[in-house]
């Protein structure tokens, strides 16, 4: 480990802050210069500090005695929502929002991964973004169930780990609902957006994610779900163990009704029909967890509106002609005017960016030359 990634992430706070001494500045400064993507994890830690200001309970008086119950809760898995009591009926959950195009390690801290206590926990738990710990619960009046809504918006993810120790990463634009009895065996989540499950088993209390019009039930394993509403559809790909498929409308059908689906299986749910393929590249698909877009001959539609959640822009594509395309290629890190550039050149097309709107259209066109007069 290079000496401008061994930063001691109290020095970063106190920079932040504005309380650092001449050294620490120096040694921050040095850290930042390192990467300069690391200046994403500054600004995210001053949104932080900025909201423990904000949100400061009756008994706190201090940012840095927020800090300190941010750090506790995060040491125990509390979820609190906006007013800082905890969620009714005990669930502990902890939801840590990180910018979805930043580098993949803008921050080591010491100790090479090993769990800090006190303030220097709360910082690292903060850096990336802001702390988002469980919005206020709501309830689903038809099924008289409450349960608390977890959000990453469009050019965020999100990580959340529920009671039993399964983890979650919310790809952007994705809302993840959760029961708040879910420490106490109801394990039925809904999804709308996508989401990498790493599931801990429990053979008396199955694991259920409901997405759209499709039902997955674990079976001891790690999956993917995608199901935003704009894709008319579930996709479900496994990475490892086994889960069952099938439609929401067969619940009440006999179990005969799931389709199977086992490591490198992928699942396409519609509204008729669940179509399984074998040997599927699931590595691609979920390659977004590990900060890049992998497209395999996708429709340009589809690849432009994953980036549009990705980077949080608006993308217009105004030439029908490159609607029917398809791309294959790999997007990650880099900036929107980088990636403006690479979507030219892949889609051989003209785009203007103007704030948060990439504009795609038919390049421009040569003049015909003229003909030269015959000698």
């Amino acid at each position: 480990m290079s000496e401008t990634d061994d930063l001691d992430p109290l020095a970063l706070d106190r920079y932040v802050a504005g309380a650092a001494s001449p050294a620490e500045s120096a040694a921050v400064e040095r850290w930042l210069a390192g990467d300069p993507n690391r200046q994403v994890v500054a600004d995210a830690l001053a949104r932080a500090r900025d909201r423990a200001r904000r949100t400061l309970e009756p008994e706190e008086t201090t940012v840095d005695e927020r800090w300190a119950r941010m750090a506790s809760d995060a040491a125990l898995g509390t979820t609190r929502h906006a007013a800082g009591a905890p969620v009714t009926g005990g669930t502990r959950m902890l939801a840590l929002v990180i910018p979805a195009a930043s580098a993949r390690s803008l921050w080591r801290p010491r100790g090479s991964g090993a769990w800090m206590t006190g303030a220097a926990a709360a910082v690292v738990v903060a850096i990336g973004a802001t702390l988002v710990v469980a919005r206020t619960p709501w309830t689903d009046r038809s099924a008289g169930t409450a349960w608390t809504t977890y959000a990453a918006a469009a050019g965020e993810r999100a990580s959340v780990m529920l009671p039993d120790g399964t983890r979650v990463r919310l790809a952007p634009a994705t809302t993840l609902s959760v029961p708040t009895e879910y420490a106490h065996g109801l394990r039925t989540v809904r999804l709308d957006g996508e989401a990498y499950f790493a599931v801990t088993h429990d053979a008396a209390h199955p694991f259920a994610v409901r997405a759209g019009n499709t039902v997955v039930t674990d079976v001891g394993t790690t999956f993917d779900v995608r199901a935003y509403g704009v894709d008319h559809g579930v996709r479900v790909a496994v990475a490892e163990g086994r889960v069952d498929v099938r439609r929401a409308a067969t619940l009440s059908a006999p179990r005969a009704a799931h389709d199977a689906l086992g490591a490198g299986d992928v699942a396409s749910v519609s509204d008729t029909r669940i179509a399984i393929a074998h040997d599927a590249n699931v590595a691609a698909l979920t390659a977004w967890t590990d900060g890049h877009l992998v497209f395999r001959s996708a429709p340009v539609p589809e690849m432009l509106a994953d980036l549009g959640r990705w980077y949080d822009l608006n993308v217009t594509l105004t030439d029908s002609s490159l609607a029917g395309q398809r791309v294959t290629a790999t997007f990650g890190t880099e900036p929107v005017d980088s990636l403006a550039a690479e979507l030219g050149v892949v889609l051989n097309a003209h785009v203007v960016r103007r704030g948060r709107t990439l504009t795609i259209s038919a390049p421009a066109r040569e003049p015909a030359g003229r003909a030269l007069p015959s000698s």
